[in-house]
């Protein structure tokens, strides 16, 4: 058995009644809250760590504020579950990507390895799609980012990351209907500040960051900042006679704040950036040959050609497959933001251009020769403007309100080579003989406007109390085009020579003579291409009540709506409305929580219990076509997601502070009925379907959390600081089946950090750690597509040091 990899039998039966069901996971949740705190190793909430460098000094818990509900508030006053990771914590652990926040903050993974991430919380995420938003909304600076393609954008001088836990529907919106990323970036200071910072590590890593501005006149100040990262892998790939995932990733920004008056001030924000990695998915095959239990017909087709090259079963940082596999996002934004006091309160314009182009060469066979390769190009703009009023906070009456229009354009091709079916096209076409590699591309553009109205409402009773309602009201309307068409593939990785219009019927009918169903051409030789509209429209209120014990101890409990707007099933090319739409999804959301820093703010515990009702989630489904799986968009579960949080941290001495922090978790589809079928399923039956129900969806362990401390000492002229982390995880799944051969054990990982600095931090020498124990553990795991048995798998880094130099301003 492949270590940190098992195969996982058991949980295919569900309680014989819901009823009994609930009972038994109402008691765990009753009792969870106490186990959590005393037995439960955690650590929910990374910015009690991501104040860690500038408060090492510190008695007490060092105060932070977010804008998680648009104005400023302190983190403790937020009656929401927030993490923030802060700019210390970032430079700290080399956090360059979204991707690296999944070993931050139990119940928040962010992961990669398929055509698209996936951004989970709570065990909550979205199916992967290029046509489809994300459930996870990111947010920088105000703006969106809903596509799943910008994670891989790199961070670049970051003020904090605030990670909002649960539906985020009144203030955000924009689908955040599990939470929310909200980025802030570093603005420009009348005071000189700035720094620069260095890294090299194991795998050739590396981080050159330079960030600083200042004032330029007396009502204009400036910061500029630059990034460049990367490293050269470090699984073995003798196909492509390098190491891989290689990146090679470089990011710029400018920032102008223009403040004339004490009530008005405008912000400026440019940025570009580029993310690029040589070697395409990092997966290894396991499975290869596979169980003959459950696979007697013995490998298939990419298996047998895997075997042939000497490939060896299992995860061991080695694999051979076809050069040329990479993956390159190109973005920029701009950014104006207008502040004007009118009263006493702030009206806010944030006016948004985003714009990304990306492209993925994919060796969906895993090895050498070409034999299924992909290519997915992707191009998306988006403009948006959200026009808001803040009343101050402290009086009897706090609101805010606004209106958000979005409008956004998205062209995607899926672009295959299909080598492997050379002879049989051959063979059924004569005429194709010579215009092979044979290639189908589907093409498809989408067009999406949004507008919205929100506001949220605060009474203050007493100056204990408050109760705030809230809404938002949201209209998304999407246009959807796709084409079909047939031709010769140019290169190994899908750049496509359309045949003529003649041959377009010919090979139609060499796919289905192939057994490649249902592929017919369209938007091309005169026949239209398929199109469809779509609008949803929805009201999603809130309430939320927090009372204040003291002055160091908050109650809150909420209750609210959410939504996420249908879509288009961008890779079904049936054109039948009734495959390619799928509807919105919805979720009503309960919580209560106390947060609290007690004896003398010494000691921080929070703990909070929720509860997601979600309905018509959007789900993946693979369905058999001929050689390959199309993967396709339902609305196939209910789904709850409940659980209890914990996050704590206590001031030992002026030296040592300790972190813990966990989440019991309990997601489940409630009713799914017609989940997708595993692959030994589908051996037995190429029709088949399974019910899901009551069984947990991918990525959301029923356990998890961090336990950490940090030391400071005085060693002559310096200070030294020891930084000490453990995450674990328990065993989940990591593809949308449940395919007991892809279950991640579960796992414990410690990081550690040393670091001497001057007394004043301006200089600080690092020494970074990850996975010191060298964990095997995995990100991704999908079925090899005509090989049943076989699957990719792709395993995280493993054991890797750094050093870090940095000198601030």
């Amino acid at each position: 058995m492949i270590e940190g990899l098992q195969s996982d039998r058991s949980g295919q039966g569900k309680a014989s009644t819901s009823s009994r069901r609930d009972l038994r996971r109402l008691h765990l949740l009753l009792g969870s809250a106490i186990a959590v705190a005393l037995s439960g190793p955690a650590f929910a909430q990374q910015p009690a760590s991501g104040a860690q460098a500038e408060s090492a000094d510190a008695a007490t818990i060092e105060d932070i504020i977010v804008t998680a509900q648009k104005r400023e508030e302190r983190l403790q006053e937020v009656p929401i579950s927030v993490a923030v990771v802060t700019s210390t914590t970032i430079a700290a652990r080399n956090l360059i990507q979204l991707t690296d926040l999944g070993r931050l903050s139990p119940g928040v993974q962010v992961t990669t390895g398929g055509r698209s991430d996936r951004l989970s919380i709570r065990g909550v995420s979205s199916a992967p799609g290029a046509s489809i938003e994300q459930s996870v909304g990111t947010f920088v600076d105000g703006i969106y980012r809903g596509r799943s393609r910008t994670s891989s954008a790199g961070f670049l001088d970051l003020e904090r990351i605030e990670i909002l836990k649960g539906p985020q529907g009144t203030l955000f919106g924009n689908n955040a209907i599990a939470g929310a990323f909200n980025i802030i970036t570093a603005k420009p200071t009348a005071q000189p500040s700035g720094f620069v910072r260095g890294v090299y590590g194991t795998e050739g890593e590396y981080t050159v960051e330079a960030a600083g501005g200042g004032a330029v006149t007396s009502n204009l100040l400036a910061r500029g900042a630059i990034i460049a990262s990367g490293s050269s892998g470090y699984i073995s790939d003798s196909g492509m006679g390098r190491k891989i995932p290689a990146y090679d990733n470089l990011a710029g920004r400018g920032t102008l704040l223009f403040e004339p008056s004490a009530d008005f001030n405008a912000t400026l924000k440019v940025e570009v950036g580029r993310s690029k990695q040589k070697g395409g998915i990092p997966n290894e095959a396991v499975g290869c040959p596979p169980n003959p239990v459950d696979f007697p017909a013995g490998p298939g087709r990419f298996c047998q050609a895997a075997l042939a090259n000497g490939q060896t079963d299992g995860v061991d940082y080695r694999r051979a497959t076809s050069p040329g596999q990479s993956f390159l996002l190109r973005n920029r934004d701009v950014v104006l933001t207008l502040n004007k006091m009118i009263g006493d309160g702030e009206l806010t314009s944030i006016t948004g251009y985003s714009w990304y182009r990306y492209n993925a060469n994919i060796d969906v066979d895993g090895v050498p020769q070409v034999l299924l390769h992909i290519a997915q190009p992707e191009r998306y703009r988006q403009i948006s403007e959200e026009l808001r009023y803040t009343s101050a906070k402290g009086n009897f009456l706090e609101y805010s309100v606004g209106l958000y229009y979005q409008n956004g354009k998205l062209d995607s091709d899926f672009q295959n080579t299909y080598g492997f079916l050379a002879t049989a096209i051959a063979t059924a076409a004569p005429s194709l003989a010579a215009l092979l590699p044979f290639n189908i591309t589907t093409k498809f553009r989408q067009k999406d406007e949004t507008f919205s109205a929100f506001g949220l409402i605060g009474i203050n009773p007493t100056d204990r109390l408050t109760i705030s309602l809230g809404g938002r009201w949201s209209s998304v309307k999407k246009d959807f085009r796709q084409a079909n068409i047939f031709g010769r593939s140019t290169d190994n990785y899908g750049q496509m020579m359309p045949y003529s219009d003649a041959l377009q019927s010919v090979a139609q009918a060499a796919a289905a003579a192939v057994r490649l169903s249902g592929q017919n051409f369209y938007g091309v030789a005169g026949v239209p291409a398929y199109v469809l509209s779509r609008k949803d429209t929805k009201f999603t209120p809130s309430l939320n009540v927090n009372y204040k014990v003291d002055d160091r101890v908050m109650l809150y409990a909420s209750v609210a709506k959410g939504f996420k707007s249908g879509g288009f099933n961008a890779a079904d090319v049936s054109r039948t409305a009734a495959n390619v739409l799928f509807a919105p999804e919805t979720v009503t959301a309960y919580e209560i929580g106390i947060k609290s820093e007690l004896f003398d703010r010494r000691l921080l515990l929070n703990l909070d219990a929720f509860r997601s009702n979600y309905k018509n989630q959007q789900q993946r489904i693979s369905i058999n076509n001929g050689p390959t799986l199309v993967s396709l968009i339902r609305n196939a579960a209910s789904t709850v997601a409940q659980g209890v949080e914990l996050e704590s941290q206590l001031v030992v001495t002026d030296q040592l502070k300790v972190m813990l922090s966990g989440l019991y978790l309990d997601t489940h589809f409630k009713s799914y009925p017609n989940g997708g079928a595993t692959s030994a399923q589908l051996v037995r039956n190429p029709l088949a379907i399974q019910d899901l129900s009551d069984r947990s969806p991918p990525y959301a362990p029923e356990w998890s959390g961090n336990a950490g401390f940090i030391f400071t000492a005085p060693v002559g002229d310096f200070k030294l600081t020891v930084d000490g982390n453990v995450f674990f995880s328990s065993k989940y799944f990591l593809e949308e089946t449940l395919d007991p051969n892809l279950v991640q054990q579960g796992f414990a990982r410690i990081d550690g950090r040393v670091a001497l600095a001057t007394f004043d931090n301006a200089w600080e020498l690092s020494v970074i750690g990850r996975n010191l124990n060298k964990k095997k553990t995995y990100i991704f795991g999908a079925v090899t597509p005509s090989t049943p048995g076989t699957y990719g798998i792709t395993p995280e880094r493993p054991r890797s040091v750094a050093v870090q130099l940095r000198y601030k301003w």
